[in-house]
């Protein structure tokens, strides 16, 4: 296997489709966690996926996309801090400066 990254842009979609697929860990969130935080879980999975869709096609790219040839074989969704306003709500994930960080709050590889 030779691993390519690139960043989700709206030309990408369809790959993450097919990558999150029909697994019960994103037919829910969509990657809203890190947006939103737990109240992703009130919203309909399909709320979520349009909300995340809008978000990827306004840019920055949220994070990168894994592929294995043509095919998707990973996600991370990779941003800046402030992209994620629920890590500040969490004690054990409070900065500890003001100093401005990256975030890795998903990573989801596909399971073949």
């Amino acid at each position: 296997m030779e691993l390519g990254f690139r960043p989700l842009t709206p030309d990408l979609w369809p790959a993450l489709e097919d990558l999150f697929g029909d697994s019960a860990v994103c037919s829910r969130c969509w990657c809203m966690y890190g947006r939103i935080g737990s109240s992703y879980r009130k919203r309909p999975g399909e709320e979520n996926k349009a909300a995340f869709r809008q978000a990827v096609q306004h840019g920055p790219p949220p994070g990168l996309l894994a592929f294995d040839g043509d095919t998707a074989v990973g996600w991370c969704r990779v941003t800046l801090r402030d992209a994620l306003p629920w890590l500040d709500r969490l004690w054990q994930l409070k900065r500890v400066d003001d100093k401005p960080v990256w975030s890795l709050s998903c990573l989801y590889v596909r399971k073949r």
